[in-house]
């Protein structure tokens, strides 16, 4: 995997508090070859902030999302006085090991091109604070400090879109966590299937459906 990595984003940090950052630069590709269009995201007002695209670390909130001549411009709380996997991550920005963000979305519309994919729509999902983004711009550009005036779960791999124009050289899913999961729930489906005293009650069948085609990566992108 190393070897696709173009350049590792730089940061500025300070003090925990707010923090700002690019998500993602329009019009410019990542190191897979997939470039954005500006106007192709749709966002709900608040997104998750995660640590690593994975979602039992949830690090924050981000509550400001726009897009702008610079690129997906986000601005979010650190939830240094609640979580404590927060102040770590803020230690791990200012000694320097964690350099940027990165998106996980939805595709809803995308064409080939030579190396890659040009997005023309797409539903994002979550923001990750990551080690090394997917595209090399998608960076912090600050952590206020907490004096300063306030800003102006599950354990599966990384899951790639499963788009038929995806690069050859794409990460490919492990789906070892994803099997066994996949289990888990066949167990609770025929645990509650037995007659018995107590009822046990499972996921209903679109809602595993729906759980099932997420865990399998098919439809989500997590550009990291």
């Amino acid at each position: 995997m190393s070897d696709r990595i173009e350049i590792k984003a730089a940061l500025t940090v300070d003090d925990a508090g707010a923090i700002t950052g690019i998500a993602w630069p329009f019009g410019t590709p990542d190191r897979v070859g997939d470039v954005i269009e500006k106007g192709a995201i749709t966002s709900p007002a608040t997104l998750p902030m995660l640590f690593g695209h994975d979602q039992a670390q949830v690090i924050g909130v981000w509550d400001q999302i726009s897009e702008t001549e610079a690129g997906l411009t986000v601005k979010g709380r650190l939830l240094v006085d609640d979580v404590a996997r927060a102040r770590e991550v803020r230690a791990m920005i200012h000694a320097g090991a964690v350099s940027g963000l990165s998106i996980g979305f939805v595709t809803k519309t995308a064409s080939p091109r030579a190396r890659g994919r040009t997005i023309t729509a797409l539903d994002l999902h979550e923001i990750s604070v990551v080690a090394v983004p997917c595209h090399p711009g998608a960076q912090i550009t600050s952590v206020k400090t907490a004096d300063q005036a306030p800003y102006p779960a599950k354990d599966i791999a990384p899951l790639e879109n499963d788009d038929p124009n995806t690069p050859a050289n794409a990460p490919q899913i492990d789906t070892k966590a994803f099997d066994e999961i996949k289990a888990r729930l066949d167990r609770i489906e025929a645990k509650a299937a037995r007659p018995q005293g107590v009822t046990i009650t499972g996921p209903d069948q679109p809602e595993r459906k729906a759980f099932t085609s997420f865990l399998q990566g098919g439809d989500f992108d997590r550009k990291a």
